[in-house]
């Protein structure tokens, strides 16, 4: 019944519930500690989603399997098998994933799909400031949200970023870190990172927000100006390290002088589209010793994914209304083409490229008085812990912040 449920809530529930007094007040606080003003009402939905009970049951058993997969040697040589070498010999057989992981779904009459994994996830504390202003919707409970259930949010932050860095450095105090992006102040999370800043600089932790061009390399060791940077948080699209103006950081971190996080280690471990190949084939899965049992949940749980081979273009072309194509290394929607769309002269220029072809699964939607958007599911984890629930509505072919109306949006769990 949870299914039906939720989409029954999805149809119809028209509650717009954000509290706009307990928003002014998180706002004002966080004005006070940046000295900048922002406007969170661009990033949110007015109103809530929900997912059913029995599908999130389903993704933290899916999350349960994974993880026991990623724990076995074999996998781990093949998902590293392409990484630099030099970047190989920074793997102590632990990978946390890094600041943050994003798995995310669409929900389907059978449960959950998982559509991507990101590394640097975006989005986890503008979500943290959504659940905490909202009002009560239809009497449904929200859904995991480590965050914000608790008044120390700040302190489950760092504690993350501390976390992070003892596993490289136990024995050693962090005191500067470097949130990394490409022109930073133009992205569009940009106030994510200065409230991480002003977290940080609370703690006594000094904390800059750079790209990689004002950083530079001396005796093995990244500076900004005149200082040492210990740590890198990593929200930078190059996850491998491999442009020119990400090299000082490459050489750091590779002789073990900078703590990067996400590393090329996390992004390749879970990240990589091409892992996605290995997970959803079941003789792959059985031959790198992976039980049947887990075997069956990966497969009820990701799409038949491929990476897409010139041999096979023909019959390749023939199935290509229900396949969506995927640049291997590229993040977000950024190259990505559904099969229905697809020309035939884009099909014969990615044939040539790195690319994965999965198959489609149409996302579920969200009718908001008369407006429909589509949803995609995102749960953060770090660690292993799921930190939080999270929903993004939009209308395309892809993602967006465009849609009025649109945004994140809150998750109910229903059933």
């Amino acid at each position: 019944m949870s299914i039906e449920a939720t989409n029954l809530f999805n149809s119809k529930c028209n509650c717009d519930t954000i509290n706009s007094d307990k928003l002014y007040e998180i706002q004002k606080e966080i004005f006070n500690e940046t000295n900048e003003v922002f406007d969170f009402y661009k990033y949110f939905s007015p109103s809530p989603t929900s997912i059913a009970k029995s599908s999130m049951n389903k993704i933290e058993l899916f999350l349960k399997a994974f993880y026991e997969v990623l724990s076995k040697d074999r996998v781990q040589d093949v998902f590293l098998e392409n990484l630099n070498p030099e970047f190989k010999k920074q793997f102590k057989g632990i990978s946390t994933g890094g600041l943050f992981l994003g798995f995310d779904f669409h929900e389907t009459e059978n449960g959950p799909q998982l559509i991507e994994i990101n590394t640097n996830a975006g989005g986890l504390i503008i979500n943290s400031i959504l659940y905490k202003v909202q009002d009560e919707c239809c009497d449904m409970p929200y859904g995991e949200n480590t965050l914000s259930n608790k008044t120390n949010w700040k302190e489950h932050i760092l504690s993350y970023i501390r976390n992070e860095w003892n596993v490289n450095y136990p024995n050693k105090e962090l005191k500067t870190l470097v949130i990394l992006d490409e022109n930073p102040e133009s992205q569009f999370l940009y106030p994510e990172f200065k409230i991480f800043q002003s977290i940080l600089l609370e703690h006594n932790i000094q904390c800059f927000i750079l790209s990689p061009d004002k950083l530079s390399l001396k005796n093995n060791f990244v500076y900004f100006e005149d200082q040492q940077i210990d740590f890198i948080y990593n929200r930078h699209t190059d996850f491998l390290l491999e442009s020119p103006s990400m090299s000082p950081i490459a050489s750091a971190w590779q002789n073990g002088n900078l703590c990067v996080s996400p590393n090329p280690i996390d992004f390749s471990l879970y990240a990589n589209k091409s892992n996605l190949h290995i997970l959803s084939n079941r003789e792959t899965l059985l031959k790198l010793g992976v039980e049947e049992e887990t075997i069956q949940i990966l497969l009820i749980t990701i799409p038949e994914s491929r990476i897409l081979k010139e041999k096979e273009r023909d019959s390749i072309w023939a199935e290509r209304k229900h396949l969506y194509f995927k640049p291997l290394q590229s993040y977000g929607s950024k190259g990505v083409y559904a099969g229905r769309k697809i020309t035939k002269s884009k099909f014969d220029e990615i044939l040539a490229l790195d690319y994965l072809m999965q198959k489609e699964i149409p996302p579920s939607t969200r009718k908001i008085n008369s407006s429909e958007f589509k949803i995609d599911y995102r749960v953060y984890v770090y660690n292993q812990k799921i930190l939080m629930l999270a929903s993004r509505l939009y209308q395309g072919q892809t993602t967006n912040f465009r849609t009025v109306g649109g945004g994140f949006s809150p998750v109910m769990k229903i059933g």
